[in-house]
Formats: structure tokens, C-alpha cells, sequence
């Protein structure tokens, strides 16, 4: 048993097993460069003695990123996966757009706009696009699919645009849930304007 022992002490501290290279996957919106750069990890260090906590939180740093798993490929590979943020919105601002995630982080920049809802709002407003972010998250697949355009003039006034015209007052984000389950039914019915601020009184017209 000593000896076991003392051979695998002596593999985990072995230059045998020292990191020669970084391999990072799960990456679209960030370049394996853009990773490996936040990265910093230091080679020749064993893999089994990297400081990986702290080059988790590097690559945390990254407005994309949302989480961070290690592997290793023995006996010089450090494999970094990484999970990038979703967009459920994106924001027109300045010539550029913004994605924002589920949690209203601003995550991305393009140039183009991207295929999927568009954000009419104040993007350095930190409170409206977490708001706006629960508005569409609460949303069915069928209703996303339907959307074409989310408005938020404040907390207060937040307004859904369908792709045949029909718009939807959905108000604050407080209570999305339920605004959520009654729409479905509301959209079933013929009106231009359907109103579900007030979910246990929805209205149309």
C-alpha cells in the first residue's frame, strides 16, 4: 500500500503529467482564442495541481460564458467546456445588436440582426431587460414563434407585437406565469388588442 502510494503521489507531482496544451470546446460566440487568452493557464504545471478554480472564474469573466467544466485528456491535455450564455432576445442599439440571455444579461454584439425576437427598450437599462427577459422566458414555444417584437417604455409598460399585427399588453413582468397560462386562450379568440396586465381580468377588443 505504501508503495502504491508513493507512486501516485509521484505521478500527480510527475513533469509525466504536466499541461502542455489546452484544448477548449462548447464554444460558438467566443473563439477558442478569446478562452484560452482568459484563461491563462500556466504550462509545464502538473494537471492534477492547476489552480482551476481560479481559471474558472477567468473564463467566467467573459460576458458569454455561463459555466465552466475542466477534463483532461492524459497525459498533457487540459480540456476546458464551456457553456455559453442563450439569447432570448436581442436588442437594436447604436448600429449594433444586443443578445440578452434568460437572465437579461447583455451578453453578444453583431452587426446583423439575428434570426428570433427583437427588444424594443432602453439597452443600459439593467431592470428592463431582466424584465423583459421574464416576460419572454414565461412564453409557450407557440407564442414565442408568434412574437415578432417586445416594448418596454418602462416596468410598467411592457407590450408584445405578433407577426399578423395583434398586440399584447402584458404590463409589468410581475406575475408572467400566469399572464402566460391565460393568453393562449385570449389568442384564440378574434381581437386586435389583447390585454392580460391583470391576469384574473384579462381583456380584449
Amino acid at each position: 500500500m505504501i508503495a502504491v502510494a508513493l507512486v501516485t503521489g509521484t505521478l500527480l507531482f510527475s513533469p509525466v503529467l504536466a499541461t502542455h496544451q489546452v484544448e477548449v470546446r462548447g464554444t460558438a460566440v467566443l473563439s477558442t482564442e478569446e478562452v484560452i487568452e482568459a484563461a491563462q493557464v500556466p504550462l509545464g504545471v502538473p494537471l492534477t495541481r492547476l489552480p482551476r478554480a481560479t481559471i474558472s472564474e477567468r473564463i467566467s469573466a467573459l460576458a458569454p460564458v455561463a459555466d465552466v467544466r475542466f477534463g483532461q485528456s492524459l497525459p498533457h491535455t487540459l480540456i476546458i467546456t464551456v457553456t455559453e450564455r442563450t439569447m432570448v432576445y436581442q436588442v437594436a442599439d447604436r448600429g449594433s445588436f444586443h443578445w440578452v440571455d434568460g437572465e437579461g444579461v447583455d451578453f453578444h454584439q453583431t452587426a446583423e440582426q439575428a434570426d428570433g425576437l427583437l427588444g424594443v427598450l432602453d439597452i443600459s437599462n439593467e431592470r428592463l431587460l431582466r424584465d423583459v427577459a421574464t416576460v419572454v422566458t414565461s412564453l409557450g414555444p407557440e407564442v414565442v414563434t408568434m412574437t415578432t417584437k417586445v416594448t418596454a417604455d418602462s416596468i410598467d409598460h411592457i407590450v408584445l407585437t405578433l407577426s399578423d399585427g395583434r398586440q399584447i399588453n402584458w404590463g409589468s413582468a410581475e406575475k408572467s406565469a400566469e399572464k402566460a397560462a391565460v393568453l393562449p386562450t385570449l389568442l384564440g379568440m378574434k381581437a386586435a388588442w389583447i390585454d392580460v396586465s391583470v391576469p384574473s381580468h384579462p381583456a380584449i377588443k
